[in-house]
């Protein structure tokens, strides 16, 4: 199953705050992660195909200044360092598994509830 290119002019903020991880993005990254995601979903669960939001749309738009990156994350959780570019170590996946896989994942967040 081929993967398509994202449109040059996608851009998508990771905003994290304490509990929530929020995705803000344009039309031409929301058009072409539906793309991808109808890609994986269409595939078997064992392929476990997965879509990366920050490293599959990234790219350096060209301004007067220099580089601007179109993927970015603000992360509130670090005051003092509000705003982080697109090259810090924070993804997100999303990933086609099978049921029982999901099973797994749910026993495992139940684990981790008792021990807190």
């Amino acid at each position: 199953m081929a993967k398509s290119l994202p449109d040059p002019n996608s851009r998508l903020c990771i905003w994290i705050e304490d509990g929530e991880v929020k995705c803000y993005a344009n039309r031409p990254a929301l058009l072409y992660l539906a793309k991808e995601i109808r890609r994986i979903a269409d595939a078997k669960s064992d392929d476990y195909y997965e879509v990366h939001l920050k490293s599959e749309l990234f790219s350096l738009a060209k301004s007067g200044s220099g580089a601007i990156p179109n993927v970015w994350v603000v992360d509130k959780r670090k005051p003092a360092q509000s705003t982080h570019l697109a090259l810090t170590d924070f993804e997100v996946t999303i990933m086609h598994v099978g049921e029982s896989e999901l099973d797994k994942l749910r026993k495992s967040q139940h684990s981790r509830d008792a021990r807190d």
